[in-house]
């Protein structure tokens, strides 16, 4: 959609055949950067029961673990 967007600003003459090119192009290379978010919603509950707890010194070094594994993906 947004490369028709750009496509028809360049046939109206408002941007130039060449930024038509370079801006349908960085469209899609940022398009394929972007991923829909793997975290599942037991995921995220685990990550804010995690989070809850207040207190740093009662989080463990595994539930951190766990909580990075997790957004690493």
């Amino acid at each position: 959609m947004n490369s028709m967007v750009i496509e028809f600003l360049g046939v109206k003459g408002l941007v130039s055949p060449g930024e038509v090119s370079f801006l349908v192009n960085e469209v899609a290379r940022l398009s394929q950067s972007m991923r829909p978010n793997p975290i599942t919603k037991e995921e995220l509950e685990y990550i804010r029961s995690v989070f809850s707890k207040g207190d740093i010194d009662k989080i463990s070094v595994k539930e951190l673990e766990r909580v990075a594994e997790i957004a690493k993906r």
